[in-house]
């Protein structure tokens, strides 16, 4: 079971691999779904991480229908992120109406080559699930970031069964949003996934912060199951 959590902080991310974390997923401005990080931020976490380094490729926030300036910089970003020694990137793009894009989505993969690809969240945002996977796995993608359509992972869970189902261990389905010590384990049982993407961000005097306590109890759980 591979536990991926998302960091904003070069920081983080290596108190997050102290309490437990098997992978990371580096990116900046999570209020707003996770931005491409600062190349200082990648640098010192490449430099201090033992565990696999993902980085977020995500110019920005307003739409997922990116323009041609938009694809210009995520081209740059990857080329920077395998310079820097990141082990894998993380995007997900859709045209004007909601599928997957899979011309711009193979042509991005492909620019990776050989890091690890993951299409994110994205996906939800798509108006066909099934058809929307079989598009990612055409364009060469290795891991899907799903909350199988809804806001959080356990209201999505049918959905992300189904995708388990569907995708006959051609890509990884990865649960994530809102996974916790509670819930993270009746998930698994509930879709069969084999991996899951937290963030696992507490309210401290009124601001989000990671908390190792937090990853350490769910890395405990995955490693007990």
């Amino acid at each position: 079971m591979l536990f991926e959590v998302c960091c904003q902080h070069a920081a983080d991310s290596l108190r997050a691999q102290q309490a437990g974390a098997q992978r990371i997923e580096l990116c900046r401005n999570l209020d707003v779904g996770g931005l491409t990080p600062e190349t200082e931020e990648i640098i010192l976490a490449r430099k201090y991480l033992s565990i696999p380094l993902h980085i977020m490729i995500r110019p920005q926030s307003r739409t997922l229908h990116y323009s041609e300036s938009d694809i210009q910089q995520m081209e740059s970003d990857i080329q920077k992120a395998k310079n820097l020694g990141a082990d894998g990137v993380v995007f997900g793009l859709l045209n004007a109406y909601y599928e997957i894009d899979l011309s711009l989505t193979s042509h991005l993969t492909e620019l990776a080559n050989p890091l690890h690809v993951t299409f994110h969240r994205a996906f939800d945002a798509a108006k066909n699930p099934a058809d929307a996977l079989e598009r990612i796995i055409a364009a060469g993608c290795n891991t899907l970031l799903t909350s199988g359509g809804r806001s959080v992972a356990t209201e999505g869970k049918v959905v992300i069964s189904q995708l388990v189902q569907q995708s006959k261990d051609r890509i990884t389905i990865m649960a994530g949003s809102g996974i916790n010590s509670e819930n993270v384990i009746p998930l698994i049982q509930a879709t069969k996934v084999k991996a899951v993407h937290a963030s696992a961000r507490i309210t401290i005097n009124g601001q989000k912060e990671m908390s190792s306590d937090l990853i350490s109890e769910i890395s405990k759980l995955l490693n007990l199951y």
